[in-house]
């Protein structure tokens, strides 16, 4: 129910401020909220769209180990360059 749905709308926040709907900072979001858009940040870089190829894995590593990287943890960003470690999108 309601964490869901709060998880749900949190997923284009980032841990700067400057995601949306809202413009919530770490601290206000839900930890699976935060996780979630990390996880979809990842998946829309690294699959790509109509203006851009996507990423391949080590490309997505270094972005996500980047120490200027700020829009997500890092301790979620370390967590997400070992998951993408070898994975090809096709």
């Amino acid at each position: 129910g309601g964490e869901l749905a709060q998880v749900i709308r949190e997923h284009h926040e980032t841990d700067d401020g400057f995601g949306f709907p809202e413009a919530l900072s770490a601290s206000e979001l839900a930890p699976l909220g935060r996780t979630l858009a990390l996880a979809e940040y990842v998946v829309e870089r690294m699959t790509g769209n109509e203006i851009s190829e996507g990423l391949s894995a080590s490309a997505m590593r270094a972005e996500l180990l980047d120490p200027n990287e700020e829009r997500f943890a890092p301790e979620l960003c370390a967590a997400a360059a070992d998951l993408v470690r070898g994975l090809r999108v096709a």
